[in-house]
């Protein structure tokens, strides 16, 4: 499964905007973990890693980025903004966060609880290892 946006039921009425996920009906996975990066400045960067085997679910709470995603072979680029929209990002793809604005508020869905072994910290060791999973 490739990095995609994924879209979450939204109804609006005078009271305001209600967006709802249910899991496992909206989501590629249940989560199992979740964090908040928040206070960033703007034109911050995070992320900049991949995981083995951890899929993640970026919400955009507050503010706005772009996120760059990389499968190892290309680079894919998506814009996000608070809304009833998330971005998947499954396994083994590289993930860049840029903060356009210094009051985002990331939300980020995990598959898995945090183990420091399942980071892959750079482009390189990323490329080796797909390399290798494909011998």
């Amino acid at each position: 499964m490739e990095a995609m946006l994924i879209s979450i039921e939204s109804f609006t009425d005078t009271r305001g905007n209600l967006i709802v996920g249910e899991f496992p009906k909206t989501l590629p996975f249940d989560p199992v973990r979740f964090f908040i990066v928040r206070d960033t400045p703007a034109g911050g960067s995070r992320g900049n890693h991949a995981h083995r085997t951890n899929q993640q679910i970026l919400f955009c709470l507050t503010g706005s980025m772009r996120v760059k995603v990389y499968d190892g072979k290309e680079w894919d680029e998506f814009n996000l903004l608070p809304g009833s929209q998330g971005l998947y990002i499954p396994a083994l793809h590289w993930g860049e966060q840029v903060y356009l604005s210094s009051d985002t508020t990331l939300l980020v869905l995990a598959s898995e609880i945090f183990s420091a072994e399942g980071y892959i910290e750079s482009l390189k060791e990323l490329d080796s290892y797909l390399a290798n999973r494909k011998l």
